[in-house]
């Protein structure tokens, strides 16, 4: 129940109106590792961008890390919520998933994002904490389309507006963008 609780409250804060940013204590380690070269995908540096915009105004503190190695009881001890972003493959052991299960069991906020749901294919406990996973095999790595975003709305007003799908990943379109 509390790890609902705090998973509900960061992306709550994430998609809540502007406010004065107030520290409310809240860490986050977002991790985002792949198991090959070649896995990265093209959003992760954005999504990185709008979270720490998001920590900033919200008044949560993070940091990023590709290093499985804090996956240790210490190493998760500092954080109230891991946020998976675009994680593909085995890229942990089977020591740092007990860590992480253990963390999670006493109390921690998981959030996966985008392709956290190729990671860990073997892992039972992951699949549980995810609750489903993609269809099909490997992602689409040839497709592209613009996607256009109505940032008249409060959820999306400080999105940019124009986004491209390449292979999977969607990623805002730098110029004439909207929002921050």
């Amino acid at each position: 129940m509390a790890i609902t609780i705090i998973a509900a409250t960061v992306m709550a804060m994430v998609l809540a109106p502007p406010a004065a940013a107030v520290d409310t204590g809240i860490r986050v380690l977002v991790f985002t590792a792949v198991e090959s070269e070649g896995d990265e995908h093209l959003s992760t540096d954005s999504a990185i961008e709008f979270i720490e915009m998001s920590g900033r105004r919200h008044g949560f503190t993070m940091e990023t890390t590709d290093d499985s190695g804090r996956f240790t009881s210490a190493g998760l001890a500092d954080y109230d919520v891991v946020v998976w972003l675009n994680n593909v493959g085995e890229v942990l052991n089977e020591r740092q998933r007990d860590a992480f299960e253990d963390w999670y069991r006493a109390g921690g906020g998981f959030v996966g994002i985008h392709a956290a749901g190729y990671a860990e294919p073997e892992w039972t406990y992951f699949d549980e904490l995810l609750g489903a996973r993609p269809r099909g095999g490997e992602r689409d790595k040839t497709s592209q389309r613009t996607i256009t975003v109505n940032t008249e709305h409060p959820a999306a007003s400080n999105m940019p507006t124009e986004w491209t799908e390449q292979g999977g990943s969607v990623v805002p379109v730098r110029s004439g963008s909207g929002g921050e």
